[in-house]
């Protein structure tokens, strides 16, 4: 039993086929010299496990939930509808209907999302919205996305993160909130809370005829999206955008937010999100990202791209030895906002869907 280190700047992947992860862990750690966060390594060796042992984190088995959402159809007449509607920026003709869905979780929590259907599809894209009430504003390029989505044939199911009935304010303390509130409540992990309404939309819907399911999520909807493709291997395409990267980068990780921080390596759902045939993960990162996990880091002054780079191909070698994967990550340079831009929604992820 033999190890293969391989240093790609500030990164290890660690091959160590009949190795345990904490092996690996440790081979990382001794190549470096120092004390080194899983972040820096691939600990990967066997990806059934690996899966497994993240669903056990998250809800305290290795199975996912074989559970649905209540599904109730808005009429165009009810208040509802409206409201919803025009939040998306969509008009009656952009879909054929609209169906509510109610997710129960655990710990007496719940949450909502919307199913918006297209004409004769057969497709669904899932898409998550992150730290914010609404899928507005215009800017964030949310409202394009959905709209561009269904005028191509997609379906979408619009989900969001844990928020209050009354959303509003500070959701990153909300969310702190809510783990203390929780915790010793759940068998599992709070990050339940924020990954299951996920696997169950998945769930509806295949058990509904859709032949395939996708996910493209924005700030924390692209972490959300992130974890859910590491834990669900029926999610096909996933497009995290602006939410994640390696906790050692700056401009990245918010360790005042409980969800970001309670994974211990975001390398790992890099492999596990991209591998499995006819699986694919298409990182999107802003270059002048006014939030969050910027290329061009101003606090401190730090390029980014190339360490960047390094990690794309760090997880690209992984998924070469551990099976049949596809990552990669695109860097919009002309964006200088929190967003999912035209650009990419036109050059990036409407291409990716039809291949």
């Amino acid at each position: 039993m033999f190890a293969t280190i391989i240093l790609l700047g500030t990164f290890v992947l660690v091959a160590e086929m009949g190795a345990s992860p904490q092996q690996a862990a440790r081979a990382a750690k001794s190549s470096r010299g120092e004390a080194a966060l899983n972040d820096n390594a691939v600990t990967i060796t066997f990806v059934a496990k690996a899966r497994a042992a993240l669903r056990r984190q998250i809800w305290g088995e290795a199975e996912l939930p074989g559970t649905v959402p209540v599904v109730t159809t808005l009429q165009p007449a009810a208040p509802e509808w409206a409201k919803v509607t025009s939040k998306m920026a969509l008009k009656s003709a952009d879909f054929e209907r609209v169906d509510k869905l109610s997710f129960a979780l655990a710990a007496g929590q719940s949450s909502v999302g919307y199913l918006f259907t297209a004409k004769e599809s057969k497709r669904l894209v899932i898409v998550h919205q992150g730290h914010g009430c609404t899928f507005g504003p215009a800017g964030a390029g949310l409202q394009r996305l959905i709209g561009e989505l269904l005028s191509n044939g997609y379906s979408v199911v619009a989900l969001y993160m844990p928020r209050p009935a009354d959303c509003g304010g500070n959701l990153v303390a909300y969310h702190a909130q809510l783990f203390q509130q929780v915790s010793g409540k759940l068998r599992g992990s709070p990050l339940q809370l924020f990954v299951e309404p996920v696997v169950q939309t998945v769930n509806y819907a295949l058990k509904s005829g859709y032949a395939r399911v996708d996910m493209v999520g924005l700030s924390g909807g692209g972490w959300t999206t992130t974890v859910a493709a590491a834990v669900d291997p029926r999610i096909k395409l996933s497009v995290p955008v602006a939410g994640s990267f390696p906790r050692q980068l700056p401009c990245g990780i918010n360790v005042n937010d409980p969800e970001q921080d309670a994974i211990a390596s975001y390398l790992n759902l890099y492999v596990l999100g991209s591998l499995g045939a006819g699986r694919r993960q298409i990182q999107v990162l802003n270059e002048y990202d006014r939030c969050c996990f910027k290329v061009k880091c101003d606090r401190p002054q730090h390029d980014n791209q190339p360490d960047i780079e390094s990690y794309e191909r760090l997880v690209q070698d992984a998924d070469q030895k551990l099976g049949v994967g596809n990552f990669s990550v695109h860097i919009d340079f002309d964006s200088h906002q929190h967003q999912i831009s035209a650009k990419v929604t036109h050059d990036v992820i409407l291409p990716a869907l039809k291949q």
